[in-house]
C-alpha cells in the first residue's frame, strides 16, 4: 500500500467539519424521569425532547420510581 498524504489545509478542514457537525448531532444533553406517567425523557442538543416508558429500558423495567428519579446524562 501507497503512504497516505494530508495536507494542513486538509486537516482544518475536516476539523472545521466536525465542528459544524458537532452542533446538530443528536447529542443528549439532559434526561429526567416524568413520574406522572412513567416515563423517561431525554432532550438532545437540537432541541428535540424525546420520552419513553421506563418500563422498555433494559435493566429499569422493575425500577423504582425513586431509583431513576436522578437520572443523569454522560457525553463521552
Amino acid at each position: 500500500m501507497g503512504r497516505v498524504v494530508t495536507t494542513d489545509d486538509e486537516i482544518d478542514a475536516a476539523i472545521e467539519g466536525a465542528k459544524t457537525y458537532d452542533e446538530v448531532r443528536p447529542k443528549a444533553v439532559s434526561a429526567s424521569y416524568r413520574k406522572a406517567d412513567d416515563k423517561v425523557v431525554v432532550v438532545l442538543a437540537t432541541g428535540v425532547e424525546i420520552a419513553f416508558p421506563r418500563k422498555l429500558l433494559q435493566g429499569l423495567a422493575s425500577a423504582k420510581p425513586s431509583e431513576i428519579a436522578n437520572v443523569e446524562v454522560h457525553n463521552f
